[in-house]
């Protein structure tokens, strides 16, 4: 099975416009080629956009001088940092050589004339390719959690972005349940490479309960906090929301997925400023009216109807 799309070169502009233009030019072409997963045309369906505003809200406690995209994509997060820190270095990695490249250059591309930033930039799975000695102040990973399956080739269109392919390593039997399995083995390798006091940012859906989240850290050494909290439609339902649902079967376990009202909800409460830990306590009550499991959640897409999930931007400090 190959997952491909045929998709040019993207105006990212609008991922950035939130934030005062000093480093990174403006505006952001980005190049892909067939293993670049390509970016939504809203950049607020984007878990992205969440991810930047992790960005802003740690930039505002934190020096962060040295940042690691674990499995960068498009390298867009990558700018998304050098924008929002004061970087000195920033280092993106991720499992195709095509992809690394695309990436490299469209940071470099980018960057205003005088903007002092190394780039480091490695190929391979989770930090196993990045040398022992280099360290960090924080790393980004919005990983793939599904089991590739047999007939999947990574190496084929955006099939590694979607899929994982999970590498030797026990993991806890209740994270393994909730495919948090690349997640475990990032944060383990992660601990040392990081500076006393730095972390790690985890993006992921909202459609594992927090609590989980919050055992995946703290079971890795690390102390987590819900820093960012959003709702968006779910991309990509027909090759996502089937996985779950046999999981959800397996394990006798349940995600959680929403009815697209739920969105306009958390939305409205943002527009407050409210964030992260405080919004979810917000509307927790108001959007689980919406709630579904993946199950459900794949039966309304066969009905052709759209669904929405959660995404949980949590922080792990060393």
């Amino acid at each position: 099975m190959t997952i491909s799309l045929n998709v040019k070169n993207f105006d990212a502009s609008e991922y950035l416009a939130p934030y005062e233009p000093k480093r990174v030019r403006r505006p952001i072409y980005l190049k892909f080629n067939e293993n670049t997963c390509p970016l939504e045309a809203d950049s607020q369906e984007s878990v992205l956009a969440s991810g930047f505003r992790a960005f802003a809200r740690l930039a505002l406690r934190m020096n962060v001088k040295d940042f690691l995209a674990l499995g960068t994509g498009n390298g867009l997060d990558a700018l998304g940092a050098i924008e929002i820190f004061d970087l000195d270095s920033v280092t993106i990695t991720d499992v195709l050589p095509e992809i690394v490249a695309a990436a490299r250059e469209n940071v470099e591309l980018h960057l205003e004339p005088g903007t002092k930033v190394k780039i480091y930039d490695y190929v391979g799975s989770l930090l196993s390719c990045i040398p022992a000695e280099q360290k960090f102040s924080l790393i980004y990973e919005n990983l793939p959690v599904l089991q590739k399956p047999q007939d999947v080739d990574l190496k084929e269109g955006i099939n590694s972005t979607i899929f994982f392919d999970r590498e030797q390593g026990e993991v806890p039997e209740i994270l393994d349940s909730y495919l948090l399995g690349s997640h475990y083995l990032c944060l383990q390798q992660a601990y040392e490479r990081l500076y006393p006091g730095g972390g790690v940012i985890t993006g992921i859906s909202g459609r594992v309960p927090l609590e989980i989240v919050f055992n995946l850290h703290q079971t890795c050494g690390y102390t987590p906090e819900l820093i960012v909290f959003d709702v968006k439609i779910q991309s990509a339902p027909e090759t996502i929301l089937p996985g779950y649902s046999q999981v959800e079967e397996e394990k006798n376990i349940e995600f959680k997925y929403y009815a697209t009202e739920a969105i306009a909800i958390v939305e409205a409460a943002r527009r407050e400023g409210l964030e992260g830990q405080e919004i979810l306590n917000a509307v927790q009550s108001d959007i689980d009216r919406y709630a579904m499991s993946a199950k459900e959640a794949w039966h309304q897409v066969r009905k052709g109807k759209k669904i929405a999930q959660g995404e949980w931007m949590v922080f792990g400090k060393r």
